[in-house]
């Protein structure tokens, strides 16, 4: 339920090209993910995040977003829980 609002605002946001909102609304939705270990879908909507913060003119943004999620994914490689992509 709270993914879904969180899509809905994030499409909000773009309508309004309001990029850093909706990077960080997108930003939500990976975290609500790493939380969940809805791990299938963590990649494409780190990226779509990633573009977002590009489109914002916050690469480093995206690129701090990028380097979170893949020490999430190193850390579950090490514990034996990795899910291909």
């Amino acid at each position: 339920m709270g993914k879904t609002a969180l899509m809905k605002a994030y499409e909000c946001f773009k309508q309004k090209r309001a990029w850093h909102n909706a990077g960080i609304t997108l930003e939500q939705v990976v975290k609500l993910d790493v939380d969940r270990e809805n791990f299938a879908e963590l990649p494409e909507e780190t990226f779509r995040a990633a573009n977002v913060y590009e489109k914002a003119g916050q690469p480093d943004m995206a690129a701090l977003l990028l380097e979170k999620v893949a020490k999430v994914l190193e850390d579950k490689q090490s514990t034996g829980l990795w899910w291909t992509f």
